[in-house]
C-alpha cells in the first residue's frame, strides 16, 4: 500500500513538472532554433518540456508575446525597443555568446556596412539613390544602416523627402541579405563581422565596435519559475556536440548586461526611425490595460442588468402568483355561496 501511495505521488510530481510548457519564440536566429541537434537536447530536459515556435516577423512574435502565448522570446535590439515602447512587461535574462576564433566565445561583434569590391560606393554618403539589403529586425543589419545614412541625411524612399533617398529590399537572414549583394540586387548591407567576408569579393565602408548579441528576454512575472530557470541552465551549458557550428552562430546563452541593450535601445529612441508604426495592431500595455477594464466592467454592469431582471421577473411572478391564490379562493367562496 506504502508503495502504491508513493507511485502515485510520483506520477502527479511528473505529471506537475509538465503541465505548464515553456514556450521559446523567435522571429530570427532560425539556424539556431531549428538546429536538430539543439532542439534534442532541449528535449532531454527531465524537469520542463520546451516548445520552439518560429514566427514570421517581430510583429506577430511581439502580439504572441502581449497574449502570453510564449514565456522567453529571442529578441535583437530593435525589438527591445519596441518591448519597451509598447510597455510589454518583458526583460532581458541571458544574452547570446557567439563563436569567434579557436572557439572562443564572445557577447559583441563589429557592424560593418559592405558593398562587393566593384561597387562605386566608398562612403556613406555614396549610399544615395542605392538599395539597403536590409535584415528586418536585427541591429547589424536594419537599425545601424538606417541610423548611419540617417546621420548624413539619407532618408528611405519611403518618406516624404524627394531627394537623398535610397532604397530598400527586406530578408529573414545576413545570408540571404549576403548573397543578394553577391547578385547584385542590392548595392550595400549590413553584416555582422563575425562572419567571414572574402576580402576579394566584398569591401567595408564602414564599421562601429562593441554590438551587443541578441538577447533572451522573459516575462518578469514568470522568470522566477523553476520550469524557466531550468531552460536557462539548459542553455547555459550547451555541450560541444550539440552547439550550432559555424564561426559567429550561437553556441550558448550566458548572464545579460543590461547597459549594451539600454545604450543601443537609446540611440534607436533618438533617431526616431523606429516607432509604433512598425507594430500597429500591437497595443500599448496601459491601452490594453483600460480596455480590459472596461470590458469587465461591461460584464459587470451586464451581469448587475441580468441580476435585476431576474429580480423583477421573480417580483411579477410572486403577484401573479398572489393574484391567481386570490382568484382560486374568491372562486371557491362563490361557489360555496351557491
Amino acid at each position: 500500500m506504502f508503495r502504491l501511495i508513493v507511485i502515485l505521488c510520483m506520477c502527479l510530481l511528473s505529471l506537475g513538472a509538465f503541465a505548464k510548457p515553456v514556450v521559446i519564440g523567435y522571429a530570427n536566429g532560425v539556424g539556431f532554433w531549428s538546429y536538430p541537434k539543439i532542439q534534442t537536447y532541449l528535449s532531454s530536459s527531465r524537469n520542463s518540456e520546451v516548445i520552439l515556435k518560429h514566427y514570421s516577423s517581430g510583429c506577430e512574435l511581439l502580439r504572441a508575446m502581449q497574449a502570453g502565448e510564449v514565456d522567453l522570446a529571442y529578441a535583437d535590439v530593435p525589438l527591445l525597443y519596441q518591448i519597451q515602447l509598447v510597455g510589454l512587461p518583458f526583460e532581458p535574462i541571458a544574452t547570446a555568446v557567439t563563436r569567434a576564433q579557436n572557439d572562443q566565445g564572445r557577447v559583441t561583434y563589429t557592424s560593418l556596412l559592405v558593398t562587393t569590391t566593384n561597387s562605386s560606393i566608398v562612403s556613406v554618403r555614396g549610399v544615395e539613390g542605392k538599395t539597403l539589403g536590409v535584415v528586418s529586425w536585427t541591429l547589424s543589419g536594419q537599425a545601424i544602416p538606417e541610423m548611419l545614412f540617417q546621420q548624413v541625411g539619407l532618408l528611405p524612399t519611403e518618406t516624404n523627402r524627394t531627394i537623398d533617398r535610397y532604397k530598400q529590399v527586406f530578408f529573414t537572414s545576413f545570408d540571404e541579405a549576403k548573397a543578394a549583394l553577391k547578385r547584385g540586387e542590392v548595392d550595400v548591407v549590413g553584416y555582422p563581422a563575425v562572419y567571414r567576408l572574402n576580402s576579394q569579393e566584398y569591401g567595408v565602408i564602414a564599421a562601429l565596435n562593441d554590438i551587443p548579441n541578441p538577447a533572451l528576454v522573459v516575462a518578469t512575472s514568470e522568470k522566477d519559475r523553476s520550469s524557466i530557470q531550468d531552460v536557462l541552465a539548459l542553455l547555459n551549458n550547451i555541450p560541444k556536440q550539440y552547439q550550432y557550428p559555424g564561426l559567429g552562430n550561437t553556441m550558448r546563452f550566458a548572464s545579460v548586461q543590461s547597459t549594451p541593450y539600454t545604450y543601443w535601445m537609446k540611440q534607436i529612441s533618438q533617431s526616431g526611425l523606429f516607432t509604433r508604426n512598425d507594430c500597429p495592431q500591437v497595443e500599448n500595455a496601459e491601452e490594453a490595460e483600460e480596455k480590459a477594464e472596461e470590458k469587465a466592467e461591461e460584464k459587470a454592469e451586464k451581469k448587475a442588468e441580468l441580476k435585476d431582471q431576474s429580480t423583477s421577473d421573480q417580483q411579477d411572478d410572486k403577484v401573479l402568483s398572489e393574484y391567481s391564490q386570490g382568484s382560486e379562493s374568491s372562486s371557491q367562496d362563490d361557489t360555496a355561496n351557491d
